[in-house]
């Protein structure tokens, strides 16, 4: 009888205990699964997805990082009541208590990036989604000011990072505070408006520093005519158009279309000042800027004023390109000595001067340029060089529109020469005031040379 027990009983038991605790063991597996399941959805349902939850039979064991005490006390109410759970464990880890709350967003070139704190995992993936950030070291921590105050002022915030290029926002506790650039002109407008714009209530703006769009290159331009200044181009502020009006006080209306952009040069403002003050001293002229590139051009009044608009011109770093200054009595010379000719004086341009130098046997160092030459002065030089051709040493000269010449004649046929150019008159529009002119030196004969008479027959016959 025992040797069946042993043969038939012993195998049954082992199957029916293992075919027990299989499934026993299949029946609490399931349940897990169907508990971890429905959690979860409850959790996902009321925003507590920043946890999670497994199980060991009906006993759940809940884990992650809260905020606060409240928030897993939430938490662990909310996983008990679901249908079927026969305890909750926490292994919820309380976050770092800071205060004030921080909260930092960035934008460049390089897209958005947060830092700090966020109270939790719903407000954090709200914010990540809303400012599209290319970089997330946002971290949940304690110590957020009250939650609709605190997300409002987040929102504000972004509001601004979204029409810069770069800057950032910050909030500490629900004090805020901006910085950056507008990133398009439209941007700009759009700020300005926002900037006037109340904050939400509880949320202090601490600072708020808006900058126009960037100008590549940063271009600006003022013109003179002698009357009226005209500027345009790009202004660093509003301060700075406002100081342009004043530069030509009441004799000097100025006239402005400015947009505001950044990029201006460094030291842009009191440079372009100081350019202007030089600019309305003379006649006519322009400053032009484009990024560190700076032009004063113009027509000064006089020697002096052209000298010392230069120097200041080139004080501040520009380029000066004056037309000659203008003079009160226009003179030119020139001297014939042999084979040579000097001039002196003043001449209206350097291709004038480069045609001068080049001519043979004349030397233009002593040349200057000037304005207020007479309307004909080209031709009255012209006169002056053809009679000093004629001579072997004499002196030409332009004063205004009268011509004087002086000098003696090189050969007879220069002197008929020189008394027909005499007779014709100067050329239109000029004048002959003063004309001595000498006959050429005559050489004199030299004496008839006297034979030697030969010696007598006699005498060269003598030893």
């Amino acid at each position: 009888m025992s040797g069946v027990f042993l043969r038939w009983g012993v195998p049954g038991f082992v199957t029916v205990v293992g075919g027990t605790a299989l499934a026993v063991l299949m029946t609490g597996e399931n349940i897990a699964a169907d508990l971890t399941s429905r959690t979860d959805a409850a959790l996902s349902e009321s925003r507590l997805s920043w946890a999670s939850v497994s199980f060991e039979g009906r006993d759940a064991l809940v884990t992650g990082t809260a905020a606060s005490p409240q928030m897993v006390a939430d938490l662990v109410a909310r996983v008990a009541a679901v249908h079927g759970v026969r305890s909750v464990t926490s292994g919820i880890v309380l976050a770092e208590q800071v205060s004030p709350f921080p909260f930092v967003a960035r934008v460049d070139a390089s897209g958005v990036a947060l830092s700090g704190g966020v109270p939790d995992e719903a407000a954090h993936a709200r914010i990540a989604r809303a400012a599209g950030a290319a970089s997330d070291e946002l971290r949940l921590m304690s110590g957020a000011p009250e939650r609709a105050a605190w997300q409002a002022a987040v929102e504000h915030g972004l509001a601004f990072l979204a029409l810069f290029d770069e800057g950032e926002v910050r909030l500490a506790d629900l004090t805020l505070s901006v910085a950056g650039r507008a990133r398009s002109a439209d941007a700009w407008d759009e700020l300005s408006r926002l900037a006037q714009t109340a904050p939400p209530p509880g949320i202090r703006v601490a600072a708020l520093d808006l900058a126009p769009p960037l100008a590549a290159p940063f271009e600006w331009r003022a013109s003179f005519d002698g009357a009226r200044l005209t500027v345009s181009g790009h202004s660093p502020s509003e301060a700075f158009v406002e100081r342009l009006r004043a530069i030509g006080g009441e004799a000097v209306p100025v006239s402005t279309s400015l947009v505001l952009a950044s990029g201006a040069p460094a030291g842009f403002e009191a440079t372009a000042l100081e350019l202007l003050e030089n600019l309305v001293r003379l006649e006519e002229g322009s400053v032009t800027v484009s990024d560190a590139v700076m032009v004063l051009a113009g027509t000064p009044g006089d020697r002096q004023t052209a000298a010392e608009v230069t120097v200041a011109a080139n004080e501040v770093g520009a380029d000066v390109e004056l037309a000659p200054p203008r003079v009160a009595l226009y003179e030119f010379t020139a001297i014939r000595q042999g084979s040579a000719v000097v001039l002196d004086g003043y001449v209206p341009d350097a291709a004038t001067q480069a045609r001068l130098d080049a001519l043979a046997g004349v030397d233009a160092s002593g040349l200057e340029l000037a304005r207020g030459a007479p309307e004909r002065f080209q031709s009255g030089v012209d006169f002056v060089l053809e009679a000093l051709s004629h001579m072997s040493a004499g002196q030409g000269a332009l004063r205004g529109t009268a011509i004087t010449l002086s000098g003696r004649a090189a050969t007879t046929a220069d002197l008929a020469a020189l008394k027909t150019s005499i007779a014709l008159g100067a050329p239109q529009g000029l004048r002959l005031a003063a004309t001595e002119i000498e006959p050429p030196l005559l050489v004199p004969l030299a004496a008839p040379v006297e034979a030697e008479e030969p010696p007598p027959p006699e005498a060269a016959a003598v030893e």
